[in-house]
């Protein structure tokens, strides 16, 4: 049986270098409606406009998309705040491992 991702919503957060990949990939296997995510202004400008997808500055404003899935790729630093979002918002999320090592403190 062939899978089908083309009726998932997926968020990428983070669109440097390892985002871009991501990007490309989950749109190579079949995923159709794909948001992004960054604070950066111009590489989310240019990332959206090559890849032909929809483009969110903050967290609030990406979760109105509505995403099946989200692949977090951002600095470990905010990582844990974006996966509490993501997980109150019952939304299945991809943490890059160098990530999940990151210690924080109450």
């Amino acid at each position: 049986m062939k899978n089908s991702y083309n009726n998932l919503r997926g968020l990428i957060i983070g669109c440097g270098s390892i985002g871009e990949r991501h990007l490309h990939n989950i749109k190579k296997i079949g995923v159709k409606d794909i948001a992004i995510l960054d604070i950066n202004k111009l590489v989310l400008n240019n990332l959206s406009k090559k890849y032909s997808v929809k483009k969110f500055f903050n967290l609030d404003d990406a979760l109105s998309f509505k995403p099946d899935f989200s692949i977090i790729c951002t600095f470990p630093k905010n990582l844990i705040c974006q996966s509490q979002i993501l997980v109150s918002s019952q939304i299945h999320m991809f943490l890059l491992r160098n990530q999940t090592i990151y210690k924080f403190k109450k």
